[in-house]
């Protein structure tokens, strides 16, 4: 279930949610790697994604 301010944003909402549970499907057992914050902040500056 998902939830947002208008009825687009909760549509992409949705296919994001349904597009990371097929990730997570495909991977398996695999082990997972979660990102520290500097690693957040580093690929945040590299992609120019926060200001």
């Amino acid at each position: 279930m998902v939830s947002a301010d208008g009825l687009e944003n909760a549509v992409f909402a949705a296919d994001n949610l349904e597009e990371t549970i097929k990730l997570i499907v495909l991977a398996g057992d695999r082990p997972v790697c979660l990102l520290g914050h500097g690693d957040i902040d580093k690929l945040n500056a590299t992609f120019r994604l926060r200001g």
